[in-house]
C-alpha cells in the first residue's frame, strides 16, 4: 500500500525547494514568503505546493503545482482545499489557463474582479507566456 502524503504549512527552511519547484513549474514567483504556501510531502519530499497572496479586498490562490510523477492522485484538490480554508472572508480568485480544473473545484467564471487580479493576469501573459488565461472566483 502506497503511503499518504499529507498537507502541511510551510517553514522559512522550504523556501530553497520552493523557489526551484515554482521555476521549475514556470509558476508565479512574485512576492513568495514561505508562509504564503502549504506544501503536499512525503518522507520530506515535496509532491506540490500552492499558496495565497493576501490582497486588500480579496486573496489570489497561485503557484499551485504538482510534480509531474504524483499528479491525479488528489493532491492539488486537497492543495486547494486547505488553502481556499485560509480566507474564509475575503473573496478568493485564481487566474489560470486550466479552468476546467477549478470549475470541479468550486469556481465559476468571474468578469468583475479587483485590480490586483487584473493585474495578475497582465502578468501572467507578458512574464509566464500564459497563452488563454482566465480569471474564476470561488462560489
Amino acid at each position: 500500500m502506497q503511503a499518504a502524503f499529507v498537507i502541511e504549512e510551510a517553514i522559512e527552511s522550504d523556501l530553497i525547494d520552493i523557489l526551484e519547484l515554482l521555476e521549475s513549474m514556470n509558476l508565479d514567483m512574485d512576492q513568495v514568503h514561505a508562509q504564503q504556501f502549504y506544501l503536499a510531502t512525503l518522507n520530506d519530499e515535496i509532491l506540490g505546493l500552492g499558496r495565497i497572496l493576501e490582497h486588500d479586498g480579496c486573496a489570489e490562490l497561485c503557484s499551485l503545482g504538482v510534480v509531474e510523477s504524483h499528479r491525479r492522485q488528489g493532491i492539488g484538490s486537497k492543495l486547494v482545499n486547505a488553502l481556499a480554508s485560509k480566507t474564509p472572508t475575503k473573496p478568493l480568485y485564481v487566474v489560470t489557463e486550466i479552468p476546467d480544473y477549478f470549475l470541479r473545484l468550486g469556481f465559476a467564471p468571474s468578469e468583475v474582479y479587483p485590480i490586483e487580479i487584473a493585474d495578475k493576469l497582465q502578468r501572467c501573459i507578458d512574464l509566464y507566456d500564459c497563452q488563454s488565461p482566465v480569471v474564476l472566483a470561488l462560489v
